[in-house]
């Protein structure tokens, strides 16, 4: 029902309830979902660096360009020293405090990609770390599915990104489990193999992580699936099939009565692919002309943020920088 309010209570009543720290790990980590599902990354980030720092952790919130390099350099020198093979073979972790730490992580990291990529890049970074040094977990497959999408981001190292995202869907093989898979495929079809393999063959893999995710009430991961979805069709499906995916989501998100920050820059897309059909009304000069704010979406800090980006950004110049430049709102 997104009642979000209602959940923060009852994690609230368990915190304040519990005897010692490790009981309120569950609830901790419930705690940073809902703040993502709602879109207070900033306040996710926050609590969940305070709940890992409780951990014994130490991660910067802001960290220097030159920790980053140090860290992934580190990193990909841990994962050159093992065997692909051997890696996914880890034996399963055994510490309690270590397997905390990496749920922590797995929950707080979609908040600081958003909000703080720089801290996100450490937070993955430090997962296959502890993969490495302490064994596996089902969350080991998000580490290196994380790793591969924060290092493709720009298009840039798609060769190094595809081999962590083969490790990622062989820890998915390995584990199974389908909340952490349908994480797994927004990285792994939704941001790495986009660039190494044909779109078509990455579509099926998001639309079920997608469907997934609305069984298993995961609606923040069923949305970004879908976004990447409905994103990557226009290049590999009639526009007619990416319109109505899109107008089923947002159906559908209306009768589970959801109001969700990640529908917002489908909106654009929905009106361009609806003006390729014909059956646009009106020829809108910028992005906000489609997105009424007050009315369908109640995250306005972001949406705010959104709309003063895209400001003055016809529909037709968005589409030519989405297929032909390197052009970002």
């Amino acid at each position: 029902t997104g009642d979000f309010e209602k959940v923060m209570q009852l994690v609230e009543e368990v915190m304040s309830r519990a005897r010692v720290f490790e009981d309120t790990i569950q609830a901790r980590m419930m705690k940073i979902y809902t703040f993502g599902t709602t879109a207070r990354f900033l306040e996710a980030v926050d609590f969940g660096l305070e709940t890992t720092s409780m951990l014994g952790e130490n991660m910067c919130k802001h960290p220097s360009p030159i920790s980053i390099l140090k860290n992934i350099s580190r990193t990909r020198r841990l994962v050159r020293k093992s065997d692909c093979d051997k890696l996914v073979q880890l034996p399963l972790m055994t510490d309690p405090k270590m397997t905390s730490v990496m749920l922590m992580y797995t929950f707080l990291f979609t908040p600081a990609y958003f909000r703080h990529p720089k801290l996100a890049v450490l937070i993955c970074c430090r997962m296959i770390d502890i993969t490495i040094r302490f064994g596996a977990l089902p969350v080991s497959s998000i580490a290196f599915a994380a790793i591969g999408a924060v290092l493709t981001r720009d298009g840039k190292n798609t060769e190094e990104a595809f081999s962590y995202g083969k490790i990622a869907l062989s820890f998915s093989d390995r584990f199974g489990g389908d909340a952490w898979n349908c994480r797994v495929a927004s990285g792994v079809f939704g941001c790495i193999n986009i660039w190494h393999v044909p779109l078509q063959n990455c579509l099926p893999p998001l639309k079920r992580a997608y469907l997934i995710g609305l069984g298993n009430g995961d609606i923040d991961t069923a949305i970004l699936n879908a976004s990447l979805y409905a994103w990557n069709s226009v290049d590999s499906l009639p526009i007619t099939a990416t319109c109505n995916f899109i107008q089923s989501l947002f159906d559908r998100m209306s009768f589970l009565g959801q109001k969700h920050s990640a529908l917002v820059p489908l909106k654009p897309l929905f009106h361009m692919c609806k003006s390729f059909m014909g059956q646009a009304n009106g020829n809108p000069k910028n992005i906000n002309d489609c997105i009424n704010v007050d009315q369908e979406y109640e995250y306005t800090n972001d949406i705010t943020s959104f709309l003063t980006c895209a400001k003055n950004i016809s529909f037709y110049s968005m589409i030519l920088a989405y297929h032909f430049s390197d052009f970002k709102l």
